[in-house]
C-alpha cells in the first residue's frame, strides 16, 4: 500500500502481519500507562514525561515495523550501446529516384545529417561504415560529397560485408545494432538466411532501410568469354557468350560473331528471362591468334549501345602434341592406349616396349625424320617430348640416370607424366628407379591387389575440365555406372596430402573406397595416375552399350590435350607469356606471368611492355617470384577500355618474341539492374531481430531504438527510508535516556 503526503509517495512494507505490529505496539502502550501509573503519585510531572517518551518510543518503533518506503526512479545502463550505420556506395546508388534526389543524396541528407546522427548518439556509439565490393570507414569529408564521387562501387556485395560486421560483435559485449542502408542490391553468392541466423545469435538485430525503386530503363549487355584457352587447328571450340538484359523480356535480336571474313549469326529471344548463355562454335585451320567480334543488334530505347559489343581472343597452335608411351610389360592396355592415341591427328606418338629381355621394339606415328626414337638420355632429349606415358615393369627400360633426369623433366621442366597402369613397378626390382620415380606417384603403395572394382568421380572430378560434359560430349559419371570396372586396382597405404582425387572405387561390400584416378602437381609438372589397369575393356562394349562407344579414345584424347595445352609450355615453347584473364572489366587489376624452361643468364635483357589503345607503350617490370628461379611476374591495372597488345622479348629462347592481346571492357552491372530489391533487405531484417524502416521517417528508428533501451530498464526499487544508521542510534539513544531519567528519579 502506498500513502500520498504532499508530492511524496510513501510505500508501506510491514515487516510481520499490520495486526500483529497494532497488537504489540497495544499492549507496550497498555504495559507502559500501567507501569507508571503504580508510581504517578510519588512524582507526578517526572511519571507524566517518562510516560509520553516511553509512548513516543513505543509508536515509533511500531510506524518503523510497518515498513515506511520510496520508489527509486528507474534507471538505465549509463554505457552506450553500439550502432553501426553500414551505407550502400556502389554505383546503383547514383540512382535519381528518391524525391528527385540520388539515393546516396538522399540518405545523407535525411539519415545522416547531424540533427539524426546527434539523436542516435545520445544513447549510442555510432559508427559509420560505406560498402560495395569493399567495407571502408565512412567520414565526413565522405557525406559532404556528390554522390558521383563516393557512390562508385562496381559491385555489391550485401550479405558479404554484413556478416563481416557481423562477425565483429560479440554477444557477450556490450549490445550492438546494425543500420544497413541500401537499395538492396547483392552480386555475391553469400545467401542471405545464415547471415541473419548469425545477427540474431550474435544478438545485433539489423534495421534496413530501401532506398528507390524499380528501374524503368532498357540495356542490353554482352559478356564474352573463350571456353578453351588453346586450340590446334581444325579442332573445334567455342565461346561462351552471356547476354544480360534490363526492361526487354519480350524482346528479340540477333547475336553475331565475326572474325576476318567469318561470320556466325544467331537469332536470340529472351522470353522473360534476365540472362542467356550461348555457345558460340569456332574453328580455324591455321595457327595464330584470333580476333572474335560479339555483338548483338541494338534495341528501340537501350540506355547504352558501346556495351551490345564485345571482342574475345583465341589462341590456335598448328604442332601436334608429342607424346612418348614408354612399357617394360606390355599388356592389353598398352596396346587399346596405343591405338587410341594413334588416331588422334594431332598426337605425334613415338612407342617404346620392351617386347622381352633381348627384344626392344620402336613404332613412330607422325614422327619427323629429324625426331628421335631413342630412349632419352638426358634431361633436354625428355624436353622434346610435351608428355610421357608410363606403363609397368620400367626397370626392363630404364636406367638410374633415366629415372632421375625423367624426375627432373617434371619437377623442374615443367613436364607431364601419366602413369596409365597403375603401380609402374616394385622396389624388388631395381630399387634405386623405384626411389627415383616415387617421388612423382601421387599415392604410397601397399602389398597386394583388388579386383573387377567400378569407378565413379569424386566431386573433384566432376569439376575437371578434361572430364566435363562439354569435353566428353557426355555425362562421364553416368557412363562409368555403366561400363566395367578396373580390373585390378592395386592397394595403397595413403595419399599423398599434394594429390587431388578424380576418381574413387565403389565397393558392393560397402568398403571404404580408395582412389581410382589421381592428379598432383610435382614442382613445375604435372602427374596423372590410373591407379588400376583394365581400361582397355572400355573400348570393346557390349551390343547394349554401344551408344557409349568413342568414350575410351575421347578419355585419352581429352586427358593428354588438358595435361599439355594447360601446362606452362605449350608445344614447341621455351618460354611462355600468360596473361590471368585475356577479357577484363575496365579498373580491374591483372597479372603477366612468365615461365622459363631453363635458367636465364641475363634476365635483365627480357623486356616486357604493353601497348595501350591509345597508343601509348609502358613498360612492365618483371620480379622474380619468390621461391622460384624460373618464374617471373608482373601486375598492373587496366586504365583505358579497349584492345591491348601486351609483348614479351625474351633472346636466347623460343619465341624470341610472344605477344598476347587483352580486350578492357566498361560493363558497370551496377547501373545495368538498378532497380531496388526490397525483399532481400526486408529478409535481411525480419529474421534477424530486426525491422524495416520507412525511408522518409528515420524518428521511426530512433523511436525503436529508445523502446528498446526502455525495455532494457532495471525496474523501480524500493527501499526502507528508515534503514539508516541514524535512525537506529536515535532510538537507542531514546530508550536509553528514558531508563536513565527513570534511575535518576528513583522509580527503578
Amino acid at each position: 500500500m502506498s500513502l500520498w503526503l504532499g508530492q511524496f509517495a510513501w510505500v508501506w512494507q510491514p515487516i510481520v502481519s499490520p495486526s500483529l505490529i497494532v497488537a504489540g505496539a497495544t499492549f507496550l502502550v497498555v504495559a507502559a500507562v500501567f507501569a507508571y501509573w503504580r508510581s504517578f503519585g510519588r512524582a507526578p510531572r517526572a511519571n507524566l514525561v517518562l510516560l509520553t517518551m516511553r509512548l513516543v518510543w513505543a509508536i515509533t518503533l511500531a510506524v518503523l515495523l510497518f515498513g515506511p518506503s520510496t520508489e527509486l526512479p528507474p534507471r538505465t545502463d549509463s554505457e552506450k550501446s553500439q550502432l553501426r550505420i553500414l551505407l550502400d556506395t556502389s554505383a546503383s546508388m547514383q540512382t535519381n529516384d528518391c524525391q528527385s534526389r540520388s539515393r546516396f543524396d538522399f540518405a545523407v541528407k535525411r539519415w545522416l545529417n547531424d540533427e539524426v546522427l546527434a539523436k542516435l548518439g545520445q544513447h549510442h556509439q555510432v559508427r559509420l561504415q560505406q560498402f560495395s565490393d569493399q567495407l571502408r570507414p565512412l567520414t565526413k569529408d565522405h557525406l559532404n560529397e556528390n554522390a558521383a564521387s563516393v557512390a562508385t562501387g562496381r559491385a555489391t556485395f550485401l550479405a558479404d560485408k554484413v556478416r563481416t560486421v557481423l562477425s565483429q560483435v560479440s554477444s557477450n559485449r556490450k549490445p550492438t545494432e546494425l543500420l544497413v542502408i541500401s537499395d538492396g542490391h547483392d552480386h555475391s553468392e553469400t545467401p542471405m538466411e545464415p547471415v541473419s541466423a548469425l545477427a540474431k545469435s550474435r544478438k545485433a538485430p539489423v534495421y534496413t532501410v530501401t532506398l528507390g525503386g524499380r528501374s524503368l530503363h532498357r540495356d542490353l549487355t554482352v559478356v564474352a568469354v573463350p571456353m578453351q584457352d588453346f586450340l590446334l587447328t581444325n579442332e573445334p571450340g567455342a565461346i561462351l557468350v552471356k547476354l544480360y538484359q534490363v526492361g526487354l523480356d519480350d524482346a528479340r535480336t540477333s547475336l553475331r560473331m565475326q572474325c576476318g571474313e567469318q561470320i556466325h549469326e544467331t537469332e536470340v529471344a529472351f522470353d522473360g528471362q534476365r540472362m542467356l548463355e550461348i555457345q558460340m562454335p569456332i574453328q580455324q585451320s591455321e595457327e595464330g591468334q584470333y580476333e572474335y567480334s560479339i555483338a548483338v543488334e541494338p534495341l528501340a530505347g537501350e540506355m547504352e549501345k558501346k556495351n551490345n559489343r564485345q571482342v574475345v581472343f583465341c589462341d590456335v597452335k598448328q604442332r601436334r602434341l608429342k607424346v612418348l608411351l614408354l612399357e617394360g610389360q606390355p599388356y592389353w592396355d598398352t596396346k587399346f592406349l596405343a591405338q587410341s592415341l594413334r588416331k588422334d591427328e594431332r598426337i605425334q606418338l613415338v612407342q617404346v616396349t620392351q617386347v622381352s629381355l633381348q627384344n626392344r621394339e620402336t613404332i613412330l606415328s607422325r614422327a619427323q625424320t629429324d625426331f628421335t626414337a631413342a630412349l632419352p638420355d638426358s634431361v633436354e632429349k625428355w624436353q622434346a617430348y610435351d608428355l610421357v606415358v608410363l606403363g609397368r615393369g620400367l626397370h626392363h627400360l630404364l636406367e638410374a640416370d633415366n629415372a632421375k633426369q625423367l624426375v627432373n623433366y617434371v619437377v623442374d621442366g615443367g613436364g607431364n607424366v601419366v602413369f596409365a597402369r597403375g603401380r609402374a613397378g616394385h622396389d624388388d626390382h631395381a630399387e634405386e628407379i623405384w626411389s627415383q620415380l616415387s617421388v612423382l606417384e601421387p599415392v604410397v603403395w601397399a602389398p597386394g591387389d583388388e579386383r573387377d572394382l567400378p569407378i565413379s568421380l569424386t566431386n573433384a572430378g566432376k569439376t575437371s575440365p578434361f572430364l566435363s560434359a562439354i569435353k566428353m560430349g557426355m555425362q562421364v559419371d553416368e557412363v562409368f555406372s555403366q561400363l566395367p570396372g578396373l580390373e585390378s586396382v592395386s592397394l595403397m597405404d595413403r595419399t599423398k596430402p599434394a594429390a587431388v582425387v578424380l576418381a574413387e572405387t565403389v565397393d558392393p561390400a560397402g568398403n571404404a573406397a580408395r582412389p581410382a584416378l589421381a592428379l598432383m602437381q610435382v614442382g613445375r609438372g604435372h602427374v596423372v595416375s590410373l591407379l588400376g589397369q583394365g581400361t582397355w575393356r572400355w573400348s570393346l562394349l557390349s551390343p547394349e552399350h554401344q551408344e557409349l562407344a568413342g568414350f575410351y579414345d575421347a578419355f585419352w584424347s581429352n586427358l593428354v590435350r588438358w595435361l599439355v595445352m594447360g601446362s606452362d609450355f605449350p608445344p614447341g615453347q621455351q618460354v611462355t607469356l600468360g596473361l590471368s584473364r585475356t577479357s577484363a572489366r575496365l579498373g580491374d587489376p591483372l597479372v603477366v606471368d612468365v615461365a622459363l624452361k631453363r635458367r636465364y643468364d641475363h634476365p635483365s635483357e627480357m623486356q616486357l611492355h604493353i601497348r595501350e589503345p591509345s597508343g601509348n607503350v609502358r613498360s612492365l617490370q618483371l620480379s622474380k617470384k619468390l621461391g622460384h628461379d624460373l618464374r617471373y611476374r608482373a601486375e598492373f591495372e587496366t586504365q583505358q577500355q579497349g584492345i591491348h597488345v601486351v609483348t614479351l622479348e625474351a633472346p636466347g629462347f623460343e619465341p624470341v618474341t610472344q605477344q598476347r592481346k587483352l580486350n578492357v571492357y566498361d560493363i558497370d552491372m551496377e547501373r545495368l539492374e538498378a532497380s531496388a530489391n526490397p525483399q532481400v533487405m526486408r529478409l535481411l531484417a525480419e529474421q534477424s531481430g530486426g525491422q524495416t524502416i520507412n525511408p522518409d521517417h528515420p524518428e521511426q528508428l530512433i523511436d525503436l531504438l529508445h523502446q528498446k533501451r526502455m525495455a532494457f530498464q532495471y525496474p523501480p526499487e524500493t527501499v526502507y527510508v528508515w534503514d539508516r544508521g541514524a535512525f537506529l542510534f536515535l532510538l537507542v539513544a531514546w530508550a536509553g535516556m528514558e531508563w536513565i531519567l527513570r534511575r535518576l528519579i528513583g522509580l527503578l
